[in-house]
């Protein structure tokens, strides 16, 4: 399916999903104990995880063609 594209977006996942394990390593393992002595790497960290998330949500729902009704049914 991205046989044409230039970057395909399993690397652009592949590649964020370094970038995170990179950022999570620079991290106090005490994250209560991070967000207090420096809240920025903390941020910095859950933005390139949001990076992420919009790869994975959208873009691959996209390359994919798979439509999501958020709509609420019984039986859920």
């Amino acid at each position: 399916m991205e046989a044409e594209k230039e970057e395909k977006l399993s690397e652009k996942i592949n590649n964020q999903l370094i970038k995170i394990k990179d950022k999570l390593s620079e991290l106090n393992t005490n994250f209560s104990q991070q967000i207090t002595d420096e809240n920025l790497q903390m941020l910095i960290t859950y933005d390139v995880i949001q990076a992420n998330v919009v790869f994975l949500k959208v873009d691959m729902l996209q390359s994919l063609n798979i439509s999501v009704d958020y709509a609420d049914a019984d039986g859920d």
